[in-house]
């Protein structure tokens, strides 16, 4: 008996075989050996076919009201899209008249969108609803004598407009851009261009109202400027934003009996030839005002006056941050108001009387006063104060190159306050006087007349 004894690594093989029968049984006694390392990644497995496509769904219906419901609030972006004008027939092509094509689909329609393309306005387009419409750099053509779009003839209207809406004119017309009677209006972007009214007119007629109304921007050339006026016992407020406007046929702002109304911003002129103000203030009370900048070739700059020397006949009650004038023709600021408060007064180079202080004015405070080379042009006073009540002052200067005064007072110096006055002048070229006639203020604090060396 041969009896084998065979070790391969950790796995022992005992054998015991029979020679004679030739027969080997093997047992074989298995122990843990180490793991062996990964095999071959397999071959990969043919794709599956297609399924089979899947029943359609149930139809829909998007409403307002189930996406708000799925929201749990109002959507960021509106559901319906807005009317073309076309759609209602108008041309936009500059010739035909689409007043009748616009004022159908205004009967019709919440919002209407107006492509690129010039409407003609033949008839005034009525809107006494709420309206907005929505514009890609359209041009109304103004071609009638009253106006191209009125707000609240009839019943209250709320006019907004969304993107740049142009108005121009036609030769033979002579009629308003907007006009507003009865509701609101919301501008973004109003521009103008060759008229000769009033781009944009507010007109309350008792006992109706215009109010919660915004023009943010307003760019105007060689047309008329914004009249808000209210005639009698209604309610006008509306905010201005920045108004830019050359050449203007009008007054670049006319205000006259409103309250509560604030203007941001005006940068102006008006046209050569013309007679009217640049600003134009008339018995208003609680205006809030930003910066006014403006020059006029004809009337004065900004004139804020009244009709009586009465708390009801005048302006009153109104803030003014800034306002000035460069290089006018008449007078520059004529103030005739009560109880108005007044951050800074600047003129640069005006040709008459630079600043103009008339006697209905009372209890008025202003902080500064600038009369920058003023009267330069024609002989005249810098500055004429005359028949008011209670004016203070708290800084006051006058730059000028003629022998004229700086403040000329007449039958009011005991009412003026003028805490610093510096007056100066360029050598060699005129020794202005400070006070005319040698008439001063009841008071003054520090007094200076420094040399300019030119």
């Amino acid at each position: 008996m041969l009896n084998v004894s065979v070790t391969f690594q950790e796995t022992v093989i005992q054998n015991t075989t029979s020679i004679e029968d030739e027969m080997v049984n093997i047992t074989v006694i298995e122990q843990q050996g180490e793991k062996g390392d990964k095999g071959d990644q397999g071959i990969q497995g043919i794709q599956g076919e297609k399924g089979d496509k899947g029943d359609p769904g149930s139809d829909a219906t998007v409403t307002q009201a189930n996406i708000e419901s799925a929201l749990g609030s109002k959507p960021l972006l509106k559901v319906n899209n807005p009317v073309n004008i076309k759609d209602y027939g108008a041309k936009g092509n500059g010739v035909d008249d689409d007043s009748v094509a616009i004022q159908n689909a205004i009967n019709s329609e919440s919002e209407i969108f107006f492509p690129a393309g010039d409407y003609v306005f033949s008839q005034t387009v009525e809107i006494d609803k709420a309206l907005t419409i929505i514009s890609h750099e359209a041009v109304f053509i103004i071609d009638n004598d009253l106006a191209a779009l009125r707000v609240g003839q009839s019943n209250s209207g709320i006019l907004n407009i969304q993107g740049s809406v142009l108005f121009t004119q036609s030769l033979s017309a002579n009629g308003v851009g907007i006009k507003a009677i009865l509701g609101s209006f919301n501008i973004e972007d109003l521009r103008g261009f060759s008229t000769n009214n009033w781009i944009l007119e507010a007109a309350p007629l008792s006992p109706k109202n215009v109010n919660n109304s915004y023009l943010g921007y307003a760019r105007l050339t060689d047309c008329g400027g914004i009249y808000l006026h209210n005639t009698s016992r209604g309610s006008l407020e509306v905010i201005l934003g920045n108004i830019h406007s050359s050449r203007s046929t009008t007054e670049v702002l006319k205000l006259e009996k409103v309250t509560d109304t604030h203007s941001h911003s005006i940068i102006g002129d008006t046209i050569n030839g013309s007679t009217h103000n640049a600003i134009t203030v008339i018995n208003c009370g609680g205006l809030q005002v930003g910066k006014w900048w403006v020059t006029s070739v004809g009337g004065c700059s900004i004139e804020i006056t009244g009709t009586s020397n009465s708390n009801t006949g005048t302006t009153s009650g109104c803030y003014f941050e800034f306002i000035g004038d460069y290089l006018s023709s008449n007078k520059g600021i004529v103030l005739n108001c009560r109880r108005c408060v007044f951050g800074t007064i600047m003129t640069n180079k005006s040709k008459t009387i630079s600043l103009h202080v008339k006697d209905w004015t009372q209890d008025c405070t202003i902080n500064s006063v600038y009369l920058v080379d003023g009267s330069s042009v024609t002989p005249s006073n810098a500055a004429l104060f005359e028949g008011f009540g209670r004016l203070k002052i708290n800084s006051f200067f006058s730059e000028s190159s003629s022998d004229l005064s700086s403040l000329d007072i007449v039958n009011s110096g005991n009412n003026i306050e003028i805490s610093t006055f510096v007056q100066a002048f360029a050598n060699g070229s005129g020794t202005p006087t400070p006070f005319a006639n040698g008439n001063r203020p009841k008071y003054m604090g520090v007094s200076l007349t420094p040399q300019i060396v030119v």
